[in-house]
């Protein structure tokens, strides 16, 4: 757990990085218009940045590639205010399906994940790409398309790219910052000059996205195991299904792109009986590789998405960690363009998202690795081991909220501190810690409305949770206001605080206090275990950067001075 003294390091106030511009530029350039390019661009535009996105290509891709997106970028595109399009368009899938030559092998209910979006939603990401483009749009910031970066380059003035348009004129423009989402093959990072290590595998797969008409479940992903390979079939929207097989590399079908027919041979052999596919709208073949940047950050040039990491599809981790890269971002690098933290801050960009990327290729990789083995032995083993370890509970909800993304967590970045004497905090406490990502729950309003958590965390600003305690005493509550009296005159603009008691009637200290919220059950005290009158400050992209008790209010007040370098005069 990142101290005090760690967060004085990275958050220690220094002069910005300021770029002189002309009136009518930018100081934000995005290249790439993915999903990742796409969410940096609009969460960029929802802080009130105004930047410029291009991509090279003259159109939204029109293939459905990435499909699955997990519940923690549910969670993500709730708090970015666009949850409602994914929802209605994208199909929900409720459990993972494992068979082994055909017969029932284990099953992972995505359901028993702690999280609003129990569920996995099946998009095609032409499709996301869209809901992202028009909810771009809608923050007043369109794509530029057909404009492609040639190169780059920076120096204590800022970054200078050299860009290309359709009618064939080159533009130079200069910018404070670029973020790099252009993908696997990304000109940015060429032109920084980063390694991509890491190697290919030696597996070649297929893929189809089809009709078919079988008789399993329409709300779950199977994945078939059998002597010859892997099989893995997901439901998609308009009654699709994405398929996709490893092949041997003796197979025909390594050298040529397969026909339906082939991949119906596939099926039989692999897959449940009396499966018929029709309809192919896409089919293809591609090999997977797994590689990682050194460096997320250099100067004032970011990478992101697949710009940054590449790995294997298995798990469908991919674009959802993309997300999570620009989500992490963007907030982050809209206060430091306005001077509101120091520069510093962008450095926890490399040391929050880099063990995630990484950690993301090892979890890839074993899942990738363990479905194409060979051997008739180890294959007898893996199924055993699968068999087994999924029956046990603990196991089972581990493994679920490692795919759905809720578990994971920045517990040793340096921009998180937590002030633990005499509180019921950390790890083996029942409420969250610094660096986690703050649950969810349920609240009433003083006019008795009911609202959670997440739609709280829809603001911009970063969250401060004030509970009053299960037991709150005059002091307790004195503290409280002081605090609350403190963000108000000194901290409106950065930071929301609200007020959580378990009174039935509101306190006098608030009685004109239009942010207390009330616990009544106090199930949101307990699930944050503030058993005693304490504060949690939660970022926002939603995880906890710091938390302590009330009567220790001081230490938070010096954490927010250090973190912030706008802030009046506190008087306590």
């Amino acid at each position: 757990m990142a101290n005090v003294e760690a967060c004085d390091e990275i958050l220690r106030h220094e002069e910005g990085r300021m770029v002189d511009l002309p009136e009518n530029r930018t100081d934000i350039l995005v290249v790439g218009a993915g999903p990742v390019g796409l969410t940096a661009a609009a969460e960029l535009a929802r802080h009130g940045q105004h930047c410029r996105i291009i991509d090279k290509a003259p159109a939204p891709s029109s293939q459905s590639k990435a499909l699955a997106i997990f519940p923690r970028t549910l969670e993500v595109f709730e708090n970015m205010g666009m949850i409602e399009p994914v929802l209605k368009f994208g199909n929900p899938l409720h459990r993972i399906s494992l068979y082994a030559r055909k017969r029932p092998l284990a099953h992972l209910n995505i359901d028993k994940v702690d999280s609003p979006y129990p569920f996995v939603i099946s998009l095609p990401q032409n499709q996301t790409e869209r809901i992202l483009i028009d909810h771009l749009a809608s923050l007043g910031v369109e794509v530029e398309r057909m404009v492609e970066l040639s190169s780059l380059a920076q120096d204590e003035k800022g970054i200078t790219a050299i860009l290309h348009h359709p009618d064939g004129r080159e533009e130079t423009c200069t910018v404070a910052w670029l973020v790099g989402c252009d993908g696997a093959h990304s000109t940015v990072r060429h032109s920084l000059g980063d390694p991509f290590l890491g190697k290919p595998y030696r597996e070649v797969f297929v893929l189809a996205d089809v009709k078919l008409s079988w008789s399993l479940p329409n709300d779950e992903a199977s994945i078939f195991f059998h002597s010859d390979g892997v099989l893995a079939i997901f439901p998609m929207p308009g009654r699709m299904f994405r398929i996709v097989a490893d092949i041997s590399l003796s197979n025909d079908l390594e050298t040529t792109v397969p026909t339906l027919m082939e991949i119906q041979k596939l099926v039989n052999v692999r897959g449940p009986d009396h499966t018929v596919l029709s309809d192919p709208s896409w089919i293809s073949k591609f090999h997977l590789s797994r590689r990682k940047v050194q460096h997320f950050r250099k100067g004032g040039v970011f990478l992101a998405g697949d710009a940054a990491h590449i790995h294997s599809p298995a798990g469908g981790q991919g674009m959802n960690t993309g997300i999570q890269d620009a989500h992490n971002l963007a907030w982050k690098l809209a206060l430091v363009a306005t001077d509101q933290a120091p520069e510093s801050l962008l450095d926890s960009y490399h040391t929050e998202r880099e063990p995630v990327a990484k950690g993301v290729l090892q979890l890839t990789d074993f899942i990738t690795q363990a479905a194409t083995l060979r051997h008739p032995l180890t294959q007898l083993f893996r199924n055993l081991v699968v068999s087994v370890l999924t029956k046990i509970e603990p196991i089972s909800h581990l493994m679920v909220n490692q795919l759905a993304e809720v578990a994971i967590h920045y517990r040793h970045s340096p921009i998180v501190a937590q002030h633990r004497d005499g509180a019921v905090f950390g790890l083996h406490s029942k409420g969250p810690t610094t660096g986690d990502r703050a649950p969810d729950g349920q609240l009433l309003k003083q006019s008795g409305e009911s609202i959670r958590l997440f739609q709280l965390l829809q603001d911009t600003r970063h969250t401060l949770l004030l509970f009053g305690g299960i037991k709150p005493t005059a002091n307790d509550y004195q503290n409280l206001a002081v605090v609350s009296k403190i963000i108000r005159e000194n901290y409106e603009m950065l930071i929301a605080a609200h007020a959580i008691v378990i009174s039935q009637k509101i306190p006098n200290e608030f009685t004109s206090h239009s942010s207390t919220l009330l616990d009544n059950d106090r199930t949101f005290h307990h699930r944050y275990g503030a058993n005693t009158s304490s504060l949690f400050l939660v970022r926002p992209d939603g995880y906890i950067s710091f938390c302590g008790l009330m009567a220790k209010y001081e230490m938070f007040l010096d954490y927010i001075r250090r973190f912030f370098t706008i802030h009046g005069r506190i008087e306590t």
